[in-house]
Protein backbone atom coordinates (compact mmCIF):
# COMPACT_ATOMS: atom_id res chain seq x y z
CA UNK A 1 0.00 0.00 0.00
CA UNK A 2 2.99 2.18 0.55
CA UNK A 3 4.19 2.58 -2.70
CA UNK A 4 0.32 2.86 -4.28
CA UNK A 5 0.19 5.80 -1.91
CA UNK A 6 3.83 6.98 -3.07
CA UNK A 7 2.69 6.59 -6.56
CA UNK A 8 -0.43 8.28 -6.82
CA UNK A 9 1.18 11.44 -4.95
CA UNK A 10 3.75 11.82 -7.05
CA UNK A 11 1.82 11.22 -10.28
CA UNK A 12 -0.52 14.17 -8.79
CA UNK A 13 2.54 16.71 -7.91
CA UNK A 14 4.85 16.43 -10.49
CA UNK A 15 2.97 18.00 -12.94
CA UNK A 16 1.84 20.19 -10.61
CA UNK A 17 5.46 21.19 -9.69
CA UNK A 18 6.10 21.66 -13.04
CA UNK A 19 3.32 24.09 -13.83
CA UNK A 20 1.50 21.58 -16.12
CA UNK A 21 -1.63 22.21 -13.58
CA UNK A 22 -4.11 20.72 -11.78
CA UNK A 23 -5.06 17.22 -12.94
CA UNK A 24 -8.25 16.07 -11.95
CA UNK A 25 -8.16 12.70 -12.97
CA UNK A 26 -4.65 12.22 -11.02
CA UNK A 27 -6.16 13.99 -8.34
CA UNK A 28 -9.29 12.00 -8.10
CA UNK A 29 -6.77 8.67 -8.09
CA UNK A 30 -4.80 10.10 -5.23
CA UNK A 31 -8.04 10.65 -3.14
CA UNK A 32 -9.11 6.98 -4.09
CA UNK A 33 -6.09 5.81 -2.32
CA UNK A 34 -6.61 8.12 0.44
CA UNK A 35 -10.22 6.46 1.20
CA UNK A 36 -8.49 3.02 0.62
CA UNK A 37 -6.17 3.92 3.61
CA UNK A 38 -8.96 4.36 6.03
CA UNK A 39 -10.39 1.44 5.21
CA UNK A 40 -6.99 -0.48 5.82
CA UNK A 41 -6.36 1.26 8.68
CA UNK A 42 -9.89 1.31 10.49
CA UNK A 43 -9.32 -1.56 12.85
CA UNK A 44 -5.53 -0.23 14.06
CA UNK A 45 -4.47 2.04 16.54
CA UNK A 46 -1.07 3.55 14.53
CA UNK A 47 -0.06 3.81 11.12
CA UNK A 48 2.98 2.97 9.07
CA UNK A 49 6.08 5.83 9.10
CA UNK A 50 6.64 5.81 6.08
CA UNK A 51 2.51 6.33 5.42
CA UNK A 52 2.76 9.00 8.04
CA UNK A 53 5.34 10.72 5.88
CA UNK A 54 3.47 10.81 2.59
CA UNK A 55 0.02 11.90 4.46
CA UNK A 56 1.95 15.09 6.64
CA UNK A 57 3.60 16.39 3.05
CA UNK A 58 1.10 16.06 0.62
CA UNK A 59 -1.06 18.92 1.25
CA UNK A 60 2.14 21.57 2.01
CA UNK A 61 3.36 20.96 -1.31
CA UNK A 62 0.45 21.38 -2.76
CA UNK A 63 0.19 24.93 -1.07
CA UNK A 64 3.93 25.39 -2.37
CA UNK A 65 3.15 24.65 -5.96
CA UNK A 66 -0.36 27.21 -5.83
CA UNK A 67 2.41 30.01 -6.06
CA UNK A 68 3.62 28.67 -9.31
CA UNK A 69 -0.03 29.76 -10.62
CA UNK A 70 -2.45 32.61 -11.58
CA UNK A 71 -4.65 33.66 -8.91
CA UNK A 72 -7.58 31.64 -10.20
CA UNK A 73 -5.18 28.49 -10.79
CA UNK A 74 -4.12 28.77 -7.69
CA UNK A 75 -7.01 29.27 -5.66
CA UNK A 76 -8.62 25.69 -7.36
CA UNK A 77 -5.28 24.32 -5.91
CA UNK A 78 -5.77 25.27 -2.50
CA UNK A 79 -9.12 24.10 -2.61
CA UNK A 80 -8.12 20.76 -3.45
CA UNK A 81 -5.30 21.06 -0.67
CA UNK A 82 -7.80 21.62 2.22
CA UNK A 83 -9.88 18.88 0.30
CA UNK A 84 -6.85 16.40 0.66
CA UNK A 85 -6.57 17.91 4.17
CA UNK A 86 -10.29 16.79 5.51
CA UNK A 87 -9.42 13.05 3.46
CA UNK A 88 -6.24 12.71 6.01
CA UNK A 89 -7.93 13.69 8.63
CA UNK A 90 -10.47 11.51 7.99
CA UNK A 91 -7.99 9.00 7.26
CA UNK A 92 -6.16 9.35 10.61
CA UNK A 93 -9.28 9.61 12.60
Amino acid sequence: MEKELEKTVLDFLLPLRMGKGLDADKYSAMCDVLGSLKARLSDEDSIPKSWAVWLVDTVPHMEGCAYLYPEHEAEKIFDKAQETLELIYDVLT
